[in-house]
């Protein structure tokens, strides 16, 4: 008899399967969900700690391009100016910001006041450069500030560009190292001093100059510049005298007293604003004597006479640009913040220039946005169109031909003008 096969047993196709231990088959199935849920994690854990650092990044400073502020903001001498560039310094920074900032990062400022103290500004350094980690540093307002701590950035490889500080050593004491870390915006001391005392010479007809300074560092070393001027015309002065920025206006006359029976018919004021003030002040004591007076920028800051002639680079109506951002800096701040115009202006264009290099360079490297900024070309300022301003050599962006004379008039600083100013001889 045949036997036949059982109706509905098709070994190929049985959903039956045998239990796991006997399938071995079946292992890579739960090895399979085990890599995918493992690999989960990890893709978890990754975003996670990205997030994280992120924050991190963030929180530090690390994903913003950080820029520092170190400069008087406090004293009479040089706070005004200080506080001035900071403000044009500020609005440059938020315009910058406003358009995405640099290198898709945002601007984030550290802003310190040094007071017009070396030890101050000395310790502001170190924190802004060890501790903040600033790409750069604009500031400072005081020169002998500037010249205390140098070596702190320069060896560091920390850009500083001035905006107010103007001793040529400055930017040349590092002349010789294959990278120099120092730029200004600011003119030079002694190229301010050549102009004045080219056109006091002239308008006293006899260069019969005096210079009253005052005892500070910035004073002494004025008064040797004014003097090295002097002899490049075969002159010296008919006197000279230091004071100290204490001194009552009484005892100040008394000097000016000095210069006018020593024959001067021009004087040198070589001082901080405060020191002007007085000066000028103790000039209507002495009777019958109106000396040719010049002074330096800082006589713009708060001498209000139209007495002293100065040098400076920008007022309010030097051009369109000046003009804005005389406004911005009226709507952000007020009046007040007016009164130094000029270095607002320097501060402003040192902010412009620095961000130029840093587009240049393509990344917020130190040194690579130091060796950009050697290079940089065709930046509209405030003050001027840049071409090239800086280059191995040359650290400073404005030159004896950027500055011209200024006086106060009805409370303003406009440019000044008669025959002695026209077509100066410079020495």
């Amino acid at each position: 008899m045949e036997e036949k096969p059982v109706q509905g047993i098709h070994l190929a196709t049985s959903p039956v399967t045998a239990p796991e231990t006997q399938n071995p088959l079946a292992k890579p199935k739960k090895n399979k969900w085990f890599l995918i849920i493992v690999l989960i994690i990890v893709l978890l854990v990754g975003a996670i700690s990205a997030y994280f650092l992120i924050v991190k990044k963030s929180s530090d400073g690390q994903s913003e391009i950080v820029i520092g502020f170190n400069a008087d903001q406090s004293t009479p001498g040089t706070g005004p100016a200080g506080t001035s560039a900071l403000h044009g310094f500020q609005i440059a920074v938020d315009e910058i910001n406003a358009k995405g900032g640099l290198l898709g990062k945002k601007i984030k400022t550290v802003v310190l006041d040094d007071k017009g103290n070396q030890e101050i500004s000395k310790k502001n350094m170190q924190q802004l450069i060890f501790q903040d980690k600033v790409l750069a540093v604009i500031g400072p307002a005081n020169s002998a500030n500037a010249l205390y701590w140098l070596d702190i950035p320069e060896e560091n490889g920390v850009t500083v560009i001035s905006p107010i500080a103007s001793a040529g050593e400055i930017t040349s004491r590092y002349d010789n190292r294959q990278r120099n870390y120092i730029f200004r915006t600011t003119w030079l001391a002694s190229d301010m001093m050549r102009n004045i005392t080219a056109w006091m010479i002239r308008k006293t007809d006899n260069g019969n100059i005096a210079v009253i300074n005052d005892s500070t560092s910035y004073g002494i070393q004025g008064a040797k510049d004014v003097t090295d001027i002097l002899a490049r015309w075969g002159k010296t002065p008919v006197f000279i005298k230091s004071f100290d920025l204490t001194a009552s206006t009484s005892s100040l006359a008394t000097i000016i007293e000095s210069a006018k029976e020593a024959g001067a018919d021009g004087l040198i004021f070589y001082t901080y604003s405060d020191g002007d003030r007085k000066l000028l002040e103790a000039l209507g004591q002495v009777k019958n004597y109106n000396p040719v007076i010049g002074g330096t920028g800082a006589a713009g800051n708060a001498s209000m006479s139209g007495k002293i002639i100065f040098p400076l680079s920008a007022v309010v109506n030097l051009n369109e640009r000046t003009k804005e951002l005389n406004q911005e800096l009226i709507a952000k701040y007020g009046n007040d913040s007016t009164l130094v115009f000029e270095t607002a202006s320097q501060g402003y264009d040192a902010m412009q220039l620095l961000a130029a290099a840093v587009k240049n360079a393509g990344t917020p490297d130190r040194t690579a946005v130091r060796d950009a900024l050697e290079n940089v070309q065709n930046v509209q300022g405030v003050i001027k169109l840049y071409d090239r301003p800086f280059n191995q050599e040359n650290h400073g962006s404005l030159t004896i031909n950027d500055i011209f004379f200024v006086n106060w008039v009805n409370g303003q600083k406009l440019r000044y003008t008669d025959e002695a100013t026209l077509n100066l001889e410079i020495r």
